[in-house]
């Protein structure tokens, strides 16, 4: 018979919670609690989380057969190919976001110049 470690189970606890609390989950949950019984909310919610960590510990388990080497340098693979992913990501909307910016730029320095006219300072004096 396994002994619980408890020390494992609060590290788990602290790296799973604040991980999770703000995810789609927690939003759907909130969601679909504002709008059924919250008692069959909460078990459905608790059944989704036991499968989804029944097959995480499972697959984990299976994984820790495989040698230490080979699984460490896929998840090194797995996790550039993310942050690659997220920096793409992040430059498209950075370049975006700077062409928004200039286009803005050009429409209030139009603005201005149009603003600054001779004829229309002449209107605002006389009027």
């Amino acid at each position: 018979m396994a002994v619980l470690d408890l020390g494992a189970t609060l590290s788990t606890f602290a790296l799973i919670v604040p991980a999770e609390l703000p995810d789609k989950t927690f939003i759907a949950t909130l969601i679909l609690a504002t709008r059924f019984r919250h008692l069959p909310v909460w078990l459905g919610v608790s059944a989704a989380f036991f499968v989804q960590t029944a097959i995480a510990v499972s697959l984990g388990g299976l994984l820790s057969l495989l040698p230490r080497a080979l699984v460490a340098g896929v998840a090194a693979v797995i996790f550039a190919a993310g942050a690659a992913i997220v920096f793409k990501g992040a430059m498209k909307s950075r370049q975006a976001a700077t062409v928004e910016a200039q286009a803005l730029v050009a429409e209030e320095e139009e603005a201005i110049t149009k603003a600054a006219t001779p004829t229309s300072a002449w209107k605002m004096a006389t009027t």
